[in-house]
């Protein structure tokens, strides 16, 4: 079942889909204004009702009281869930290069999306509990398991540097093409993570930098499995981004990546030197593109170097839907076959 993969992404479910209703009645210019409960709009000549109610005085006057816009069963929640069930049949739930094993399949995510902003800082927090089940006996288990949180929170520290973190934690079961990591067959459950800092800071209206750090670590439960690919990834990065067009971003970035593997005599370190672009078509789709070199130094196995290629494409369908398309060229772990992976991927 090799190519791309389409998965439910919990972190695309957002706190919009829950909208406010605001109730408005057009005022009267003719009507009396000594009992009426409404002003008119300057613009729109309409009132939310929602935002006054009128009070008796002492003198028997009707007086306006403000009240909380968005209160009760019309107010906005900063909680979304989200169900879905789905099935089929998979002609190679191994991913077997030759004499896959099929088997129709039926599959339940239950996600929960938390979002909360101001103008300096804005969070969101999502966890997806998910599995698949298998009708017929496979070689090995016959079920998936998917279970990711994930955390990101910006924080407008100045105007012009902004910080962020984004945290993923996973629990997944092999092959999973989401992620760009691990094996393409079925080789049971592992742990990832990735873990990012960021700072973005603006040097001058058009020329800011955007510095980066990102963890990974990969632990499989398989111990055979993991004595070969049970690692963890430290990669430092910085981005030259050079605004040319309203709509368009020049960008020179490199790349720093240390590889430390738990058993496996494959520890590395890579240079990346990168040049590309970020372009924004319409306001629903966005593309980024980037390409180089990179030289990779193998501590027991000499060098290397080659090409490297990273594209990502995102289209926005609705307020609670994102396709998102994403393609990677480069130098690989060796988790496949060939020393280069070329790996796609499909978020719905």
């Amino acid at each position: 079942m090799l190519g791309p993969a389409i998965s439910v992404c919990p972190e695309i479910a957002s706190g919009q889909d829950a909208t406010s209703s605001d109730i408005s009645t057009t005022a009267n210019s003719s009507a009396p204004t000594s009992s009426s409960a409404s002003t008119t709009g300057s613009s729109a000549g309409t009132t939310d009702l929602s935002a006054t109610s009128t009070s008796p005085s002492a003198g028997g006057a009707a007086v306006p009281i403000s009240q909380p816009s968005g209160t009760g069963v019309f107010s906005r929640s900063p909680v979304v869930i989200d169900l879905s069930f789905s099935g089929g049949y998979d002609d190679n739930v191994s991913s077997a290069s030759s004499g896959g094993q099929g088997s129709g399949f039926t599959s339940g995510n239950l996600a929960l999306t938390y979002t909360f902003g101001e103008p300096r800082l804005q969070l969101t927090l999502n966890a997806g509990a998910g599995g698949t089940y298998y009708y017929s006996t496979l070689s090995t288990q016959s079920y998936d398991i998917d279970l990711t949180t994930t955390f990101k929170i910006n924080y407008q520290a100045t105007p012009r540097l902004t910080l962020a973190s984004n945290v993923l934690l996973a629990y997944l079961t092999e092959p999973s093409f989401n992620y760009g990591v691990g094996l393409v067959t079925r080789n049971g459950n592992y742990f990832y993570t990735s873990d990012q800092l960021s700072a973005d800071y603006a040097w001058t209206q058009r020329f800011s930098t955007l510095t980066r750090y990102t963890v990974t670590v990969l632990k499989y439960e398989n111990s055979s499995v993991g004595a070969f690919e049970d690692r963890v990834e430290n990669t430092f990065g910085n981005e030259f981004r050079l605004l040319v067009a309203p709509t368009t971003t020049l960008v020179g970035e490199y790349r720093f990546e240390v590889v430390s593997y738990d058993q496996a005599p494959l520890d590395s370190t890579t240079n990346f030197v990168l040049a590309g672009f970020d372009h924004t078509f319409n306001p629903q789709l966005k593309a980024t593109l980037r390409g180089g070199d990179e030289f990779r130094s193998y501590t027991q196995d000499g060098n290397q170097s080659g090409p490297y290629f990273e594209g990502n494409l995102n289209y926005t369908v609705g307020r609670r839907t994102t396709v998102s398309r994403a393609n990677w060229y480069g130098i690989g772990e060796p988790n496949v076959s060939s020393p280069y992976w070329v790996e796609c991927e499909l978020l719905l």
